[in-house]
């Protein structure tokens, strides 16, 4: 009898602590915010595009107020010292080009900070300031307006936290989400429908997406110029590759080099330099950006200068190629010299220092391409100062 006692109460402490640990970890799981990358969501601009954003207004986002640039072309390039608002800049176009999509703007916040999810409670406590960008899209009004806020037409529970709204247009035409956060109980979303601007990628060296770079590649699967980056890393970086295939096995997804250097097998394309792996990424993003955005944060990071100049060519005519508009941050003036000197088409891009007044505020410097030539013969630093 002894011993059947204490089987007994050994089996109710297993089953306490099961439930406990259920417990919490569905809890954990339900104040966690995944974002709704899977919803369906239309683009207002998908097929045919004229003209992309002309001019870009920032009303109130992090360090930009009332902040305005116009003279936008097929390729913008901004630099300027650490802190001047170049990589705040392309978070404002992307959200901008997001419209209602709220998952957008919360998978921003989990990549900037390195998350690998993003819990409620850690936004509520990021996120305290309004948002307000508006710009000119194919001749076409847009904006967005994104809030913080306490709900009082909801059932709080015993957990509320803080409640978010944004209000998207185009064309006068409006649409809004709501999210009401908890710190256990289950996220509430609330829209009609999500409708973004049109396809657009932010590629920065500090993220890493992995189901990004899978969807970028079946998009250059599906319109048949995949090879034009195979051919253009054969050529300019490794004569020896000869293919690169996405695999899954066992739920592992991979690239895979098939290489004359490794005869007896393919390797993992993380088996090379990351500069190889950044131009990989960053050429696939404009069949999958096609009609739309692309935003590139500090584009010559781990690519070495002597592939600046054909690169930065290849990035024009993969624009042109797509008719995708690019934004461009970088430190290098090799990156700068670059694209004057590939023999592409210089009226098509567009050229600014982003510098700081004696108040604080956020101002540009926009140079026409033959001041930037006569600059950089010069020597003169364009970069800021």
């Amino acid at each position: 009898m002894q011993i059947l006692s204490i089987i007994l109460n050994i089996l109710t402490l297993i089953a306490i602590f099961g439930v406990y640990f259920w417990s919490k970890k569905n809890l954990l799981k339900k104040n966690v915010f995944y974002p709704e990358n899977n919803n369906i969501k239309t683009h207002f601009f998908e097929k045919e595009v004229v003209k992309h954003f002309d001019f870009i207004n920032i009303k109130d986002y992090k360090l930009f107020q009332n902040f305005e640039i116009d003279g936008l072309n097929r390729i913008n390039i901004f630099t300027g010292f650490n802190n001047s608002g170049k990589t705040t800049l392309l978070e404002a176009i992307y959200l901008l080009t997001q419209q209602n999509n709220m998952g957008a703007f919360f998978e921003i916040i989990k990549l900037k900070n390195k998350l690998d999810v993003l819990n409620t409670q850690y936004l509520n406590s990021y996120i305290d300031d309004d948002i307000e960008i508006s710009g000119k899209f194919n001749n076409i009004e847009t904006n967005i307006d994104f809030k913080k806020f306490e709900a009082s037409n909801i059932d709080k529970k015993d957990d509320y936290l803080a409640s978010y709204k944004i209000i998207s247009s185009i064309d006068n035409k409006f649409l809004d989400t709501t999210v009401h956060t908890f710190k256990s109980n289950p996220l509430e979303r609330r829209y009609e429908k999500i409708e973004i601007l049109c396809n657009t990628i932010f590629k920065s060296p500090y993220f890493y997406n992995q189901s990004e770079i899978i969807n970028t590649h079946s998009k250059n699967v599906e319109l048949k110029v995949f090879d034009l980056i195979v051919e253009f890393i054969q050529k300019h970086i490794d004569k020896n590759i000869k293919d690169i295939k996405f695999t899954e096995k066992n739920k592992i997804k991979k690239f895979l080099v098939d290489s004359e250097a490794f005869p007896k097998k393919s390797v993992d394309i993380t088996s090379y330099g990351e500069g190889l792996q950044r131009i990989f990424e960053i050429a696939l993003s404009f069949a999958y950006c096609k009609n739309g955005v692309l935003l590139i944060d500090e584009l010559e990071t781990a690519i070495h200068y002597s592939l600046l100049v054909d690169f930065t060519k290849f990035i024009q005519e993969l624009a042109i190629k797509f008719n995708v508009q690019v934004f461009i941050t970088t430190h290098s003036k090799e990156c700068i010299n670059a694209f004057m000197t590939n023999e592409e088409n210089n009226e098509d891009i567009s050229f600014f220092t982003m510098v700081k007044d004696k108040n604080g505020k956020i101002q540009t410097i926009n140079y026409d391409n033959q001041s930037l030539i006569d600059e950089l013969e010069q020597n003169l630093e364009v970069r800021g100062w």
